[in-house]
């Protein structure tokens, strides 16, 4: 897990990419992007860490700073899916009320876009004979 400087960091989202690094070994980002545009939890793909199965929103500290919380998270929402991002989302009130239930929807998001990939069309590698 790596958390990434935020200025409206999000403790929430801290210890849920904590809990999903222990519990599911699922690696994250915290605060993966733009201030204004952020993911709150980037998940790390198993077979390839530097690529991201899905983001995660969490409700939190940059809510309290939009003017209309609803038009700025559906603008918001829109511009991320947008750029090709698969997004679930997690609203405290109801992970507090069923964490695991929460957690392992995040898990399956997750397994679910790893089963969905198409396996990359593998090319021979080029062979170069410098005899020739």
């Amino acid at each position: 897990m790596k958390v990434l400087p935020s200025k409206s960091p999000s403790l929430f989202s801290r210890k849920f990419a904590e809990s999903l690094a222990n519990g599911s070994k699922i690696g994250s980002d915290v605060h993966w992007g733009n201030e204004g545009f952020c993911v709150d939890l980037a998940l790390h793909h198993p077979a390839r860490p530097g690529d991201v199965t899905i983001g995660v929103l969490c409700d939190g500290c940059r809510y309290t700073a939009a003017d209309d919380v609803v038009e700025w998270d559906i603008f918001r929402t829109g511009i991320l899916n947008d750029q090709g991002w698969k997004l679930k989302r997690i609203w405290t009130p109801h992970f507090f009320r069923d964490p695991q239930g929460n957690t392992k929807e995040i898990n399956k998001a997750a397994q679910d876009f790893i089963a969905g990939e198409k396996p990359e069309e593998v090319e021979p590698p080029m062979h170069t004979d410098k005899h020739r």
